[in-house]
């Protein structure tokens, strides 16, 4: 599955919607939704709505649907460790 692709032409629209770079959208949505969990977790045990916990949760949801929809086979759950492989190899490389 090959999550990045390099177009000619690199604008805002195709960073966002047409799939580029895709794999630091789904790493960032990933590392939000284990955040926010945990944040929203914690306030249901204190017996207490996390605001910031459900907004992070909602934020990531979001971020997962751009994904799928920015991404040309869709969104798979295999595409969340490839992303993290890809991310990684651009830092240390």
């Amino acid at each position: 599955m090959d999550i990045v692709f390099a177009p000619t032409t690199w604008t805002a629209a195709h960073v966002l919607w047409h799939g580029t770079r895709m794999d630091i959208v789904i790493v960032a949505a990933t590392l939000i939704f284990g955040f926010a969990g945990c944040s929203a977790l914690a306030g249901w045990a204190d017996r207490r709505r996390s605001q910031v916990g459900l907004a992070g949760l909602a934020l990531s949801l979001g971020l997962f649907a751009l994904a799928h929809f920015g991404l040309s086979g869709g969104f798979t759950l295999e595409a969340i460790p490839l992303a993290f492989v890809d991310v990684a190899a651009r830092i240390l490389n």
